[in-house]
């Protein structure tokens, strides 16, 4: 049974901060989970991080609050190569009768020479040996972006055909659609549509879901806004009618820190007396350390890298401008944000999965740092 959860990981994945002398950064220690009931916010769970003395996430904590007490439910270990991408990631879940850890799912990466993920392989626990599940593996084009992901399921003696997804990207090298499909007896067959707008800035303005049903229909689609730093302020998901038109399902809104960084998300669902009901919140806590690093000539801090959708980068001088301009490994600008001050959030959403580097620029001095999105 895997805890995990994706969308509080993509802010809890470790960061790393360069400056000239010392630098003080913040890292996810936990996210706790409360959900609405009887008009008041009460626990539900606790995601806890550790990282090593590189600052890369090797270890994740999940709890269960039960009888007003915090009760061991799942871990998560990651094992890391020596350039510090990730080799394996267990999943482990507490066996109270045993009391202690017992084995349940282990991924395993693989990587090619630019360090694009080429296969990851999930095996599960049987008491006695780890035996394979599934495999997805990924292919890239010259540019190393992501083009296709076959899913697989291990069928006692050989591996089975799953899912198909195919990336396309836009002129300005972001990612525009993905098509989802399955394979049946004699043909692939069409599952899922996405597609991508974006602001003149590049940032995701809509993703939009089809379903086919013997045409592509509507299935689901969510909005992003964002305030006037850059910084994402709410998710609007909504549903798809018989007929094609959309209903509100739910709302995700974020609610920043003073130092521009995640600290609360609350869940809303849209229910039939057309408003909005509060269902769940995510409450991020940071914990500081500090270091001495030389290899750059400002303050800075980047995180989570890698990731999988956005990126914070925050800046020690808050009002000196400087601008931030994102390659790819081909030398082609994915991303320029122009002259700005303050901290920013950067979309990798639309991006494929690769190796990017990105500038940062404050008055005569260049800094640059290697990025990976998974």
């Amino acid at each position: 049974m895997r805890y995990m959860s994706m969308k509080k990981l993509f802010f809890a994945i470790t960061g790393l901060m360069l400056s000239l002398n010392m630098y003080a950064t913040q890292q996810v220690h936990s996210i706790l989970t409360q959900t609405w009931k009887d008009n008041v916010w009460q626990n539900i769970d606790i995601e806890v991080y550790t990282y090593n003395g590189n600052g890369h996430l090797i270890n994740t904590l999940y709890q269960n609050w039960k009888n007003g007490n915090w009760h061991d439910g799942g871990l998560d270990s990651y094992t890391l190569n020596n350039d510090e991408t990730v080799n394996t990631m267990l999943y482990q879940y507490w066996d109270s009768a045993a009391n202690n850890w017992q084995g349940s799912e282990m991924d395993t990466f693989t990587y090619d020479d630019n360090e694009n993920i080429t296969s990851k392989l999930s095996q599960e626990w049987d008491s006695a040996s780890w035996q394979n599940m599934d495999l997805v593996s990924y292919t890239y084009d010259e540019n190393n972006f992501m083009i296709t992901q076959k899913n697989q399921s291990w069928n006692t003696s050989y591996w089975q055909n799953n899912m198909l997804y195919t990336y396309t990207n836009n002129s300005n090298g972001l990612k525009d659609t993905v098509l989802s499909q399955y394979y049946g007896f004699n043909a692939m067959q069409n599952g899922y549509y996405s597609l991508y707008t974006y602001s003149s800035e590049g940032k995701v303005l809509a993703w939009k879901e089809l379903i086919w049903a013997n045409q592509w229909k509507n299935f689901f689609l969510h909005t992003y806004t964002y305030d006037n730093n850059g910084y994402l302020i709410s998710d609007l998901y909504q549903g798809a009618n018989y007929d094609g038109s959309w209903y509100n399902a739910g709302l995700d809104t974020y609610i920043n820190n003073n130092n521009g960084r995640i600290d609360t998300i609350i869940h809303q669902t849209w229910d039939t007396n057309n408003t909005w009901q509060n269902s769940y919140k995510d409450i991020y806590n940071y914990t500081t350390t500090t270091g001495i690093v030389t290899e750059a000539p400002f303050a800075y801090f980047i995180f989570p890298n890698p990731t999988s959708d956005f990126v914070s980068f925050e800046v020690a001088d808050k009002n000196t401008p400087y601008d931030i301009s994102l390659n790819d490994i081909a030398g082609k600008q994915m991303l320029n944000t122009g002259s700005r001050t303050g901290n920013q959030i950067l979309d990798f959403t639309s991006l494929c999965a690769g190796i990017y580097f990105l500038s940062i620029r404050q008055g005569n001095m260049t800094t640059t740092k290697k990025m990976v999105r998974q």
